[in-house]
């Protein structure tokens, strides 16, 4: 996991609140990354 070591950085996910979108976020935040979810439903604030 050193190779992809993201640790402090920030991403944002767009489709975050499920499928594809909701993965990546998952991963990133597991990989130590602060992420900021978009979403186009109200489902955004359930998943943050």
């Amino acid at each position: 996991m050193n190779l992809f070591d993201i640790t402090g950085k920030k991403a944002i996910v767009t489709g975050g609140t499920r499928g594809l979108g909701y993965g990546i976020a998952e991963g990133y935040l597991e990989a130590g990354c602060e992420v900021a979810i978009v979403g186009t439903s109200d489902k955004v604030y359930e998943v943050a």
